[in-house]
């Protein structure tokens, strides 16, 4: 696979969403709902745009998911486990692109798994069938 500049700019711009829309979330909501015991992260929303614009999404959240927990370093295992979680989400729903509900389903429980919570996972599986639907192609293309 080889990356070009529209990859990287495409990359680079997923990581900035994905940590700015935590901040965001942490200054308005407080910290809890990014960082505490019941997670619940808006910009996990963007996972599911993996199945429609390929690889620099999945690789865009997984650096947001880094910067974001080095952010607001609570110990290594979340900033080593918690990218991983997110890598294998968006590559689960990237390769499930065409079924978009089976690729939702399998995307949120690598995220659930790592928070040890099965309903975080069941309300990220709602939020990706959500987004899928809205903004979803039929075709099952990528953006090139």
């Amino acid at each position: 696979m080889k990356l070009d500049s529209k990859d990287w700019a495409l990359t680079s711009v997923f990581a900035a969403l994905y940590v700015v829309v935590n901040v965001l979330q942490m200054v308005s909501f407080g910290n809890p709902t990014v960082y505490g015991p019941i997670q619940l992260r808006v910009a996990d929303c963007l996972i599911a745009l993996s199945a429609l614009m390929g690889w620099p999404v999945v690789a865009g959240v997984t650096a947001g998911c880094f910067l974001t927990n080095a952010y607001y370093f609570i110990g290594i295992q979340d900033v080593v486990f918690g990218p991983i979680a997110n890598l294998a989400a968006a590559t689960l729903v990237l390769l499930m692109g065409r079924h978009r509900f089976i690729g939702c389903v399998l995307g949120a429980l690598p995220i659930g798994l790592y928070r040890r919570r099965l309903s975080m996972g069941v309300l990220s599986a709602a939020r990706c069938l959500w987004h899928s639907a809205s903004v979803g192609r039929d075709d099952g293309q990528r953006y090139r």
